[in-house]
């Protein structure tokens, strides 16, 4: 966490927020820059992890995962030999789980969860979560309409001026 996001760092970013697949060339003539210089830009914000990787953006109704839910879960360490941590990485190892966050308050952890139906929710929460040592006690919310859903927070390099 030593790289220092310069002006054009930012101005690349914020392209690149808007439209990942925009071509060198064209950030190169937006920011009236040479594509060279662009280059070597992206390359120093890959290498320094800023950019952590390029990816795609899902529309998960075509996939059939369209189902989100949150799943609230109380950590039992006296029914296991692992850390909450610990948990937390083997629940984040499920591939129908998005994210996975240890929390303060009555619950330990919440995750986001994806689902074909409540009936494939319940089987999730009820088989296996339930079957995994070190949990106690879960509460799950089904997400009945999403009116903001990012996965990159992008008002975050709005905000750095």
């Amino acid at each position: 966490m030593d790289y220092a996001l310069n002006d054009l760092d930012i101005k690349i970013l914020q392209l690149l927020r808007k439209d990942a697949k925009i071509v060198l060339k064209d950030i190169a003539k937006e920011l009236g820059s040479k594509p060279s210089t662009i280059h070597n830009r992206l390359k120093k914000l890959e290498e320094s992890g800023v950019i952590l990787k390029h990816t795609i953006d899902l529309n998960l109704d075509y996939v059939g995962y369209n189902l989100s839910s949150f799943v609230m879960l109380k950590y039992d360490k006296k029914a296991t030999d692992m850390s909450q941590e610990e948990v937390a990485k083997v629940i984040g190892n499920i591939k129908r789980v998005q994210e996975v966050h240890l929390i303060s308050g009555e619950f330990d952890m919440i995750l986001k969860v994806r689902a074909k139906s409540i009936a494939d929710l319940g089987d999730f929460v009820t088989k296996e979560l339930k079957d995994l040592d070190g949990i106690h006690g879960s509460r799950t919310y089904i997400s009945l309409k999403s009116i903001k859903v990012t996965n990159q927070g992008p008002f975050v390099i709005d905000l750095i001026e």
